[in-house]
């Protein structure tokens, strides 16, 4: 059991881009109770891409999340306010049964 005592919105990325590549946010957003551990991983991972990246905070969601790359999570630091980020690893972890008990977000 994890404890779930923070809140994150993920604002889901409408279906084109801008004229750029570059996601852009639809109206539509959910709101879960997580687990936020930030600078829980601030190891330096490189991308087939090339692109470098530190992450600044780990996001544990209870059971399986309708969450992609080009979504973006908003979270209260308690430092800098509000953070808006894409995520840059999303993980299902199952139990034994093989069932998904919780997604690890990355970012």
């Amino acid at each position: 059991m994890i404890p779930m005592n923070q809140k994150v919105k993920i604002i889901f990325a409408g279906k084109q881009n801008d004229e750029w590549g570059i996601p852009v946010k639809s109206p539509k957003f959910s709101t879960y109770k997580v687990r936020l551990d930030f600078n829980a991983d601030a190891r330096l991972y490189q991308f087939s891409d090339g692109k470098e990246y530190v992450f600044s905070a780990t996001i544990y969601f209870k059971g399986a999340v309708p969450i992609s790359y080009n979504d973006f999570i908003e979270y209260d630091s308690g430092i800098n306010g509000i953070v808006q980020a894409n995520p840059k690893i999303i993980f299902p972890i199952v139990d034994l049964s093989g069932k998904v008990t919780y997604t690890k977000v990355t970012i």
